[in-house]
This record gives structure tokens, sequence and C-alpha cells, in this order.
């Protein structure tokens, strides 16, 4: 439709130039059509021209807009990519420090038990050790009473003997009996008590809390 337009504007310009051709007095046919060509050849050939001209210039703008484009949605998904990267570092580093931290509080803990363990088994020692040395001291102390008392005994039976003797020799003489002399008893035997320094006392390991560095509902550093 454009092109039919374009013809008829180029046979209008044609039919002026004839016309002025006749209005000035020149009766040459042949030169008026000749002139007719020509200038319908010089209009088609510029609005060809206009014509290429401007579908270059589309063609040139729908480039630049796609180039645009295309740069556009590569800096985006760069953009993307350099934010899962940040994230992914950002979550390795979390992951490494939790597990940095859960390695320092099981050894902690260990530590904490190893010394309680100590501290435990020392004062059981030390308890036992001190109950068998007052079981050791009481046995001693009673065999040694035992076999005293013994001595006592056989020694308070020989001076009742001699005594006897001696109160009937001194009746025989006219002289009056006298009590038999004896040791006095023992007192009641003590035994040593153990005294108890009660439970040991252990402090109790302060927990430090794990407190995260990263958090995934934050926003992206990039």
């Amino acid at each position: 439709m454009g092109r039919s337009n374009d013809i008829r504007d180029a046979v209008r310009g044609v039919d002026d130039q004839v016309k002025g051709f006749s209005t000035g007095g020149i009766d040459m046919p042949w030169q008026a059509a000749a002139a007719g060509i020509t200038g319908l050849s010089s209009i088609l050939s510029g609005k060809n021209q206009s014509r290429s001209a401007s579908r270059a210039a589309d063609i040139t703008a729908q480039a630049t807009r796609d180039a645009a484009a295309s740069r556009a949605q590569s800096d985006a998904e760069q953009l993307e990519y350099l934010r899962g990267e940040g994230r992914l570092t950002r979550r390795l580093a979390e992951a490494d420090r939790a597990a940095n931290f859960r390695q320092w509080d099981v050894n902690e803990s260990n530590l904490q038990n190893i010394r309680r363990d100590n501290l435990l088994n020392t004062y059981a020692m030390n308890r036992s050790q001190g109950l068998t040395n007052v079981d050791l001291a009481n046995a001693a102390a009673r065999n040694t009473r035992s076999m005293f008392e013994a001595g006592r005994e056989d020694e308070n039976l020989m001076l009742a003997r001699k005594d006897d003797r001696m109160s009937n020799l001194g009746a025989m003489l006219g002289s009056p009996r006298r009590d038999p002399l004896t040791f006095d008893e023992l007192a009641a035997f003590r035994e040593a008590q153990w005294v108890n320094p009660g439970a040991p006392k252990i402090t109790p390991r302060e927990r430090i809390a794990y407190s995260p560095a990263y958090d995934p509902n934050e926003p992206d550093l990039v």
C-alpha cells in the first residue's frame, strides 16, 4: 500500500513537469517523457533510501535494546551467582565454627569429668585408707590391752597366792589375816574414731551457649 502511494506521488510529479514544459511553450513530448521518467526514478530512489535508512535505524535500535536486555540479564544472573556464593561461604564458615564450638564444648566436658573423677577417686581412697588405719589402730590397741590384762590377771593370781601363804604364816604366828593385794581394773576401752570429712565439693561446669554468627534470614551482603 505504501509503495502504491509512492508511485502515485511520483506520477503526479512527472505530470507536473510535463505540464510545465507545455505551459512554457515547449513542444517536445519526448523530452517531457524523458524528464518525467528521470523525475520518477529520482523520487522512487529517494523514497527507497529513506525507507532503508528508517529500517536500518529500527534494526540498530532493536539491536541496541536486545544487547542492553541481554547485558542486564547477564548482570542479574552474575549478581545472583555472587549472592549464592556468598550464602554458601557464610554457611560453610558457620558450619565450621559450630563444629569447632562443639569440639571445644566436648573437650571442656571431658576435662570437667576427669577432674571430678579424680577428686572422687582421691576422696574414696583417703576415706578407705583412713577407715583402715583406724581399724588397724583399734585392733592393735585391743590386742595390747588384752595382753596387758592377761598379765595383770596372772600377777593378781600370784599376789593372791603369796598373800594367802603370808596370811597363813601370820596366823600361825598370831598375826591377823590381811586382804590380798590386787591391781585395780583397767578403765573401759575407748576405740579410736574416724572423722568423716564429708563429701567432696565439686564445682559444676559453667556452660556457654552457642551463638550462631550466621542467620539464614539475614539479607545477602552482595
